[in-house]
């Protein structure tokens, strides 16, 4: 199980989103080259929504060859802030999958009807890591694709306190263009 925090804001567009990427504003914190690739993948859950009604979300995207599967459990504070936790494992069917995810620390979870696809995404992925004075690693991403853009920071190592304090910085700054995502699942989680 890993700990996931993550904030994420609509852009209102790609050219948006190239701007941004090259502004002093994140630049200052860089210290590689964006690494981009396509997402494609797709979401989980049953008829009735008992995942979603559990604050999980299951997603399978393909990773070069393999698909992968990743099971995040958390939810959206009023801040716009998500705190929760995740597992990842090879996906190889809808059948084992949950199997697999407890075998790396999943809880178990008892539904009373099967997984099925519920929602295809696609989308391009530019990130780096930002590299923050208090000993903080935060990824930054700019994705855009199924008619949305957006960015999101998720804190890789160190203080939370030190991603909500960047994440206020670029609310002043972004104020006019950014806004926060209020629900965990209008996006695909990576």
């Amino acid at each position: 199980m890993a700990s996931k925090v993550e904030i994420t804001f609509n852009l209102p567009s790609l050219a948006a989103a190239v701007s941004m990427m090259h502004d002093e504003f994140f630049t200052r914190y860089t210290k590689d080259d964006y690494r981009s690739r396509d997402v494609i993948g797709m979401c989980y859950d049953n008829a009735s929504g008992e995942l979603r009604a559990l604050n999980c979300a299951l997603h399978v995207r393909r990773t070069g060859r393999i698909n992968v599967a990743n099971l995040i459990y958390g939810c959206v504070g009023d801040d716009g802030v998500f705190f929760g936790q995740q597992w990842t494992s090879r996906f190889t069917d809808v059948f084992t999958v949950m199997e697999r995810l407890r075998e790396r620390g999943a809880p178990e979870l008892t539904l009373t009807a099967p997984l099925e696809p519920i929602e295809t995404f696609r989308y391009s992925r530019s990130a780096a890591i930002l590299y923050m004075p208090e000993p903080a690693r935060v990824e930054l991403s700019f994705c855009n694709g199924d008619g949305k853009t957006w960015l999101t920071l998720e804190l890789l190592y160190g203080a939370t306190s030190e991603l909500l304090r960047f994440a206020d910085e670029l609310r002043l700054v972004y104020g006019d263009v950014i806004n926060t995502y209020k629900s965990a699942n209008e996006k695909s989680s990576e």
